[in-house]
């Protein structure tokens, strides 16, 4: 047999075989394909929902967000560190008196007004005390009610004039002010004002922070003082 003969032959014989070794390479595929299945089958089985959470935050935690998960406390503190506690809100209509100048007795005009009153405590006033372990109780020392804001309707202002001078450019000007300065008159001398806000402030407080205390001191009971 010649050479090319010899080199046509192993060429066919390469040819026959090629059916063979592509089939062997499908079942040794599939075998390990096959397996790799079952491995993920059984080690999923064994997993529970702690595990996909923590997969989870894996996945959170370093990525380009660097977002984490912090501990967060709330304390009595926070839950009323707001800067005003407005208690009672108050439509008031009144009358404002302006007396003559020199003898400040007798009226020269009068303003009907309406104005609205907010009443309530500065938080930032606000003390609380702990006491010892062995008390089991928590004390929240308030400070007084105080007029925190008067606001006069300046398109609710009508003139009722004794003395026809006062009727004047000037008297325009000052009448919101003079409105103003007459209702927190009012409501100063108004006790019982005071003593709704008072009523009601007491009753915030205590549905703010209760809940917090029932939660974080369980053993703790929630006491209210005013101070004077």
């Amino acid at each position: 047999m010649d050479k090319s003969t010899k080199q046509l032959m192993d060429a066919l014989r390469r040819q026959n075989n090629r059916p063979i070794i592509i089939l062997s390479l499908v079942v040794a595929i599939a075998l390990i394909v096959t397996v790799l299945v079952i491995v993920i089958i059984n080690a999923a089985s064994k997993r529970s929902p702690s595990d996909d959470i923590d997969d989870a935050a894996n996945l959170i935690i370093g990525s380009k967000s660097d977002a984490q998960v912090i501990e967060n406390h709330t304390s009595i503190e926070d839950v009323i560190g707001i800067s005003d506690l407005q208690t009672l809100n108050y439509d008031y209509q009144a009358i404002c008196r302006v007396y003559d100048e020199e003898d400040h007795v007798t009226p020269v005009y009068y303003i009907a007004y309406e104005a609205t009153v907010a009443l309530g405590i500065k938080t930032s006033d606000i003390e609380i005390d702990y006491g010892e372990p062995d008390d089991k109780e928590i004390t929240i020392y308030l400070p007084r009610v105080v007029i925190l804001n008067t606001v006069v309707n300046a398109g609710t202002l009508e003139y009722l004039f004794i003395d026809k001078s006062y009727n004047n450019q000037k008297t325009s000007v000052e009448a919101q002010a003079r409105c103003e300065e007459d209702v927190i008159r009012r409501v100063r001398e108004d006790e019982k004002m005071f003593q709704f806000a008072k009523d009601n402030t007491e009753a915030e407080i205590r549905a703010m922070t209760e809940p917090l205390i029932k939660q974080l001191y369980p053993e703790y009971k929630l006491k209210i003082t005013w101070r004077e």
